[in-house]
């Protein structure tokens, strides 16, 4: 999915940069902003573009539709000198009574310009820009995940198709928790930082099931049902 990927489009790759890429904050008050900073490592001014949109979860996928009403950024637009930063707010001003967290992509896009442009061998000029996608959940307070695998149906070839339930009410990563699988030989943990070796999707919206493909490893013998354990989803 685009919108939790980091898009590489140029070649002159990672010349700017955002911090934090994922981010959790409040539905209200002072918890409701998170503050982001993009870096310029080019040797010329960077001029970005920031763009906020939901994610809203439908037919068993992420779509991604505007979200300025709910969103406001300062400055949502911003020229950097080389080897300087740029601070950006972000703030929820949607519903501040939440029963479910909501998920939003915030883009930073690099606009067109020379930075932008890439020689090719016959000396024509390609356009191509980079952009980041940083994801920021607007969760209730006392809101938790709960990940659970409601059923598993083998694929072959250590391929399963699994049912991934989010019982909770904070959309849940895959990557924060480890995940136990009852094999053959005992149990084997696979942890978050892994898993998306292991798993196609890994960001669960709350109150609903995914359905996706689990792969393991040629080392990893299960001969019956596959049983996965999710911990420390939170």
């Amino acid at each position: 999915m685009r919108w939790l990927v980091l898009l590489l489009l140029s070649f002159k790759c990672f010349a700017f940069g955002i911090m934090p890429v994922t981010v959790e904050i409040g539905a209200s008050g002072s918890k409701a902003q998170q503050k982001f900073t993009v870096s310029n490592q080019f040797e010329t001014p960077l001029q970005v573009e920031v763009v906020p949109l939901q994610l809203e979860w439908k037919d068993g996928r992420y779509q991604a539709v505007p979200a300025d009403e709910d969103i406001l950024i300062l400055p949502d637009t911003a020229v950097i000198e080389p080897g300087a930063s740029q601070a950006v707010m972000v703030r929820y001003l949607g519903e501040p009574a939440l029963s479910r967290s909501k998920a939003y992509v915030i883009q930073f896009n690099q606009v067109m310009t020379e930075n932008s442009q890439n020689e090719q061998a016959d000396g024509s000029l390609v356009s191509m820009a980079v952009s980041y996608d940083a994801v920021v959940t607007v969760a209730p307070n006392k809101a938790t995940s709960d990940l659970q695998l409601a059923s598993a149906k083998s694929l072959g070839d250590g391929q399963w198709e699994v049912l991934i339930e989010n019982a909770g009410n904070k959309h849940g990563w895959a990557t924060k928790a480890d995940w136990i699988i009852q094999t053959d030989k005992g149990p084997v943990t696979i942890p978050g930082k892994e898993i998306a070796n292991h798993m196609d999707a890994t960001f669960f919206p709350p109150l609903s099931a995914t359905k996706t493909t689990f792969k393991l490893n040629k080392d990893i013998a299960i001969s019956r049902q596959l049983s996965l354990e999710v911990k420390n989803t939170n």
